[in-house]
Order: structure tokens, then C-alpha cells, then sequence
């Protein structure tokens, strides 16, 4: 990004937070409560005090970019992965916006298993292995060999005949097949600004993908692998001239004693936002504007999806209070200050305490949605 070294020089700063889901919600309430911060603005409405609304649907990059220079905004910060993968860092850069956001070239490590297979194998990191059309070892992860948003384009399977349907499902021309790995599953984010490198903690992911805990549970033998896989990443990325301000999220799995990574996700993937987010101390801009390493909470930090079912949806959704506990929005709408359900994965919730995945499950056990 050629204007956070600008920006980091501002007392106050008018900052986007680009995208529409439960991360951008965590990001922007992490963002909210920094002191440089004079006015923050939003795509959707994540009930923030002191934040404002705007709507950029109907306008393309370029009109987008006129539009956040009218409004005053001159901090970026991106979580949409469709939209950095379309080069939206390098049009706003042209623009004169300052932008946190991944750029186009690099952006291809997610939407190009291709491109971040040939990266890895370049700096000896380890990677699920490629499987033919042919192969018999099971179980195996088919994708999509481009951007993957949601579990429409990825299916395990353990037969021939699930593969095949799994095929049919994707592009065929343009799916990739993989060994499916089971173990411990962990997602570390890296932010990249500049010459510095930020690794946060790592985020354990479990109970199927619907709960994360941060820090996760590694031992030392995991802990020194992990450091080794990040030096290889930080590496590559020096050695490939990496020249932009942005997360790299990487999805690891515990096997054949070492990380291997699964994939990339060239934002804040997941529940990583929720969980990391919740257990930091330090101001979240400190980090985003200099690469300074976060200060962490004492206490573990977890989070989980609360859902609903199709019958529930546009329907109201009754919350019981409780201060300690961190709610992020993802398919909401507010109606006078009353939740709405519009989709599946309603928020997640997050808190920090001794037994916090306890606390969550017996949380969520008082919240109601009105038939």
C-alpha cells in the first residue's frame, strides 16, 4: 500500500471496512475502539455506535474510488475476497486511497490453487498432495480450482461415485483433486506491511469447523514446526517482491509430523477474525498501520456460529443480555433495534474466560428465535 506511512502520521482517520460478513463486523468493532480512529464507516449495518453506512452496490472499482474520496474516507481496510482477486487494492491505490488489502498478483495464492501449489513447492512448503481423476485412495477433497467461497465448491468423498457427482457439481474442467487430511486444523494469519511481518496467534479450529479457541493447543514439537513454516512463507514472499499491505491466512493441518497447509485465504478466513480479535489487548489500528506485534488477553478466546434453520429465517431473533460475551453479525437485519434473521449463519459469538466454549454453549442455549 503506497499511503498507510501517510496515514500512520494522522491523529484521526476516517477508515472503511470493506466487506459484509461477521469478520468485517468483528473488525469494525475492533476498529471502533481505537483512538485514531475520528469516524468509521461500513458496507451494512453491524449496530456500531458512532458509524456510518454506506451504500456502493450500484457503482463499480473506479466509481467506488470517487465515491470514498467524496465521502472523506482515506483508510481501506478489505475482507472481500472477490473483490481484492478483481484488483480492487491496485485500482484504489491508483486512486490515492490508502487500502489493507492483498493485491492482485498475490491475491491468485487463494483463487489459484494452481499458482499457490507452485509457490509452495518453490519454498519447500508442505501442501496436500494432488491426486488424479483416476486415483483410488480415499478419502479425497475435490475443489474448485478457483476462488472457493462456502462448501458448494469443496466436497470430501470417499467412493467413486461420489467423486464423480462431486465433479459434475464443480466446473469439470477446472476442479483440482486432493488427499483429505485429518488432524489437528489450525489457521494463522500473517499481515505483510511493508518490510514487516505480523504472525498472530494461531486459531484452533474443531467441533466440524463451527467452533474456534485462541491460543490453540500446541505442543512444542507443533510450535517449532509452525515457526519453521512461517519463516519458509515469509521467505518466499520477500523473495517474490511482495509489495502490498495485507492478510495471508494460512489453513494448516497437523500430518506426516509437520504443518501441511490445505490452502490460503488472502483475508481474514473464517472464525479466525472473531476469535483473534476478542483475545487482543493492544489497539488493532497500532498494528495495521506499523506491523507492531498485538498485545493478547490473559484469558483464552473462543468463538462459535450460531445458525439458523431455513424455517427460521426473516424471523426474530431474542438474545438474552450478557456483557461478556461479543456478538458479530453476519445474515441480520436490524428493525428498530430488534434482530432479524436473512440467512443460515445468523452471528458468531465470542467471549474470554477459563472454560469460554462452556460459556458460549450454555449462552446460546438461552437464545430464541420467535416462530
Amino acid at each position: 500500500m503506497e499511503n498507510v506511512e501517510d496515514a500512520n502520521i494522522m491523529k484521526l482517520i476516517n477508515a472503511l471496512v470493506y466487506g459484509y460478513g461477521g469478520r468485517e463486523c468483528a473488525l469494525a468493532n475492533a476498529i471502533a475502539e481505537s483512538p485514531l480512529i475520528n469516524k468509521l464507516f461500513t458496507l451494512r449495518d453491524f449496530h456500531i455506535n458512532n458509524s456510518e453506512v454506506i451504500d456502493m452496490k450500484n457503482k463499480n472499482y473506479k466509481e467506488q474510488a470517487k465515491f470514498i474520496t467524496e465521502c472523506g474516507i482515506n483508510l481501506v481496510i478489505i475482507c472481500d475476497e472477490k473483490a481484492l482477486c478483481d484488483g480492487i487494492t491496485d485500482i484504489f491505490n491508483r486512486n490515492n486511497i490508502a487500502v489493507i488489502g492483498i493485491n492482485k498478483t498475490f491475491s491468485q495464492l487463494e483463487s489459484s490453487k494452481s499458482f499457490s501449489k507452485k509457490f509452495m513447492d518453490k519454498y519447500g512448503i508442505n501442501n496436500t498432495k494432488t491426486l488424479t481423476d483416476k486415483s483410488e485412495v480415499y478419502p479425497q477433497m475435490i475443489k474448485d480450482n478457483g476462488l472457493c467461497k462456502g462448501k458448494d465448491c469443496q466436497y470430501i468423498v470417499n467412493t467413486p461415485t461420489e467423486k464423480c457427482s462431486a465433479i459434475d457439481k464443480l466446473k469439470p474442467k477446472n476442479h483440482l483433486i486432493e488427499e483429505y487430511l485429518e488432524g489437528k486444523k489450525i489457521y494463522v494469519v500473517t499481515y505483510l506491511t511493508g518490510d514487516t511481518f505480523t504472525n498472530f496467534l494461531p486459531v484452533e479450529i474443531i467441533n466440524n469447523g463451527n467452533t474456534a479457541i485462541c491460543p490453540a493447543n500446541l505442543n512444542a514439537n507443533q510450535r517449532l514446526k509452525l515457526n519453521v513454516y512461517l519463516c519458509k512463507l515469509e521467505y518466499g514472499l520477500k523473495l517474490e517482491d511482495a509489495n502490498f499491505n495485507g492478510f495471508i491466512t494460512s489453513e494448516l493441518v497437523w500430518a506426516y509430523d509437520g504443518w501441511c497447509v490445505v490452502e490460503y485465504n488472502i483475508s481474514l478466513a473464517k472464525l479466525t477474525a472473531e476469535t483473534l480479535l476478542t483475545h487482543i489487548k493492544s489497539d488493532i489500528m497500532d498494528t495495521l498501520l506499523t506491523g507492531s506485534t498485538p498485545q493478547y488477553k490473559e484469558e483464552t478466546s473462543a468463538t462459535q456460529i450460531l445458525k439458523a434453520s431455513q424455517e427460521q429465517i426473516n424471523k426474530e431473533i431474542i438474545i438474552p443480555e450478557n456483557k461478556d460475551i461479543k456478538k458479530y453479525y453476519d445474515s441480520v437485519r436490524f428493525v428498530n433495534n430488534t434482530i432479524i434473521s436473512t440467512g443460515n449463519s445468523l452471528m458468531k459469538l465470542s467471549t474470554n474466560s477459563k472454560n469460554p466454549i462452556d460459556d458460549l454453549q450454555a449462552y446460546c442455549s438461552g437464545i430464541q428465535i420467535k416462530d
